[in-house]
């Protein structure tokens, strides 16, 4: 979502490989024309891109995402006052479509994307999925107003961006669950993202 609140929706597009995905000129140009957006946005630096995926490599992910069903993967669960949802952290046991996605976001193309994005440099991925990986929040789940950790224990260094990748393919507004990016009172939704 840029400064005037609107999502920026990119071109469709195809591309025939989950690796090197990143390598698209496409990326590049965005980070450029999109860094001031992102920036000014409100109530923090943030920005929502339709389409950041290409449509059939985001539906390949999407399809070989871990079933919240099978019972045979490692689920974990956060189950507290302030969330519930499950998750895999351990890419083990992620299928080889969602692992190559993952490699791609830790690689140089993305976090050069993201460097240009924000400004911020000497970005790394965190390779321990501490707070990441596959997530899933189903009927009735949630995750409440918060603001996440800043110190990654692992690597000894600040955590200054998340990626959020969304998956779910003919999402339907009924089922409500919008982003939500509060300000810092914490007395409004600045701005939702469906």
């Amino acid at each position: 979502m840029n400064s005037t609140g609107n999502i920026v929706e990119l071109p469709k597009r195809n591309c025939s490989s989950i690796t090197g995905m990143f390598d698209d000129p496409l990326y590049a140009q965005l980070a450029v024309s999109e860094a001031r957006a992102y920036k000014e946005a409100v109530p923090f630096s943030h920005i929502v891109f339709d389409n950041f995926l290409p449509e059939n490599l985001a539906r390949e992910i999407s399809h070989a995402f871990s079933d919240p069903e099978d019972e045979s993967l490692p689920w974990r669960f956060h189950n507290n006052k302030n969330t519930c949802r499950k998750f895999i952290d351990d890419e083990r046991a992620w299928s080889p479509a969602v692992r190559a996605f993952a490699r791609e976001l830790q690689a140089r193309q993305f976090l050069l994307f993201l460097e240009e994005l924000s400004g911020i440099d000497c970005l790394l991925c965190d390779p321990y999925y501490i707070g990441g990986g596959e997530m899933v929040t189903g009927t009735d789940d949630f995750l409440k107003i918060h603001a996440d950790f800043n110190w990654h224990h692992k690597l000894q260094a600040h955590r200054r961006l998340n990626a959020l990748f969304y998956l779910t393919q003919e999402w339907k507004p009924e089922w409500k669950g919008n982003l939500e990016l509060w300000d810092r009172d914490m007395t409004q939704a600045v701005a939702k993202v469906e």
